[in-house]
């Protein structure tokens, strides 16, 4: 009888354990990553997901393994004036749409955050070689409060 009460109150122990460390961690979740395919002679390509903070949080940048790509940055496609793509790190989509470089995204608690074609999304740049449907590569998340996170994408025609 003694080892089952100290078995009872060891597992009680551990649980309110982890229920405290629980409610401090940002927990971030990770839904549909995959990429773009790319022409022969394009340089760059472009990443796509959906991302649920726990909590606020902010996504600040991306890490991408050398032998993949040069750099990795977040994007988004904004609408302009005028499509003078003069502007520093921006590039003329068209429309009067430009895509510019962004600092951060941020993800508020809870609701989901699309990185899609035509919006928010992440970029490759100098890609070692072009990205073929069924490659797969590996990046990382880098976030203001949450640990980094290793996703891998996966290249596909069209967003699964």
């Amino acid at each position: 009888m003694r080892s089952r009460r100290g078995a009872v109150g060891l597992a009680a122990a551990l649980m309110l354990m982890v229920a405290a460390c629980g409610d401090d961690a940002d927990v971030i979740t990770v839904d549909g990553a995959w990429a773009r395919n790319s022409p022969l002679t394009s340089g760059a390509g472009a990443g796509y997901l959906q991302l649920t903070s726990s909590d606020d949080d902010t996504l600040l940048g991306i890490t991408v393994d050398p032998s993949f790509a040069r750099a990795g940055e977040l994007h988004d496609v904004v609408m302009v004036e005028s499509t003078d793509s003069t502007m520093a790190g921006s590039m003329d989509v068209g429309g009067g749409m430009m895509m510019v470089a962004v600092d951060e995204v941020p993800l508020p608690a809870r609701v989901p955050v699309v990185l899609e074609p035509g919006h928010l999304h992440l970029m490759f740049v100098d890609l070692v070689a072009p990205l073929e449907i069924g490659d797969t590569f590996e990046v990382t998340l880098q976030f203001e409060r949450a640990p980094d996170i290793v996703v891998e994408f996966e290249v596909r025609e069209e967003a699964p």
